[in-house]
């Protein structure tokens, strides 16, 4: 998931986040850590606060897991 990419291009720090989403600094580096998997109420509340579709990006993302695993995704 590109959590980093949509904050940047709606061009906020990760101060302004943490205010829009009442998440502290230090989860919102955690979330953007590609390696992490935040919990789903996390990532909830930064695709409000950011205006995109986190069904897509899930569905990106399990596609991205999957093509690099050889059609077999993590378990």
């Amino acid at each position: 998931m590109k959590i980093k990419s949509a904050r940047e291009a709606a061009g906020l720090s990760k101060n302004e986040l943490s205010k829009m989403t009442g998440l502290d600094r230090s989860t919102l580096r955690f979330v953007e850590d590609p390696t992490e998997n935040p919990t789903i109420l996390t990532l909830i509340r930064i695709s409000l606060a950011l205006d995109f579709d986190l069904g897509k990006a899930l569905a990106e993302s399990f596609a991205e897991e999957r093509e690099a695993n050889d059609g077999e995704p993590n378990s």
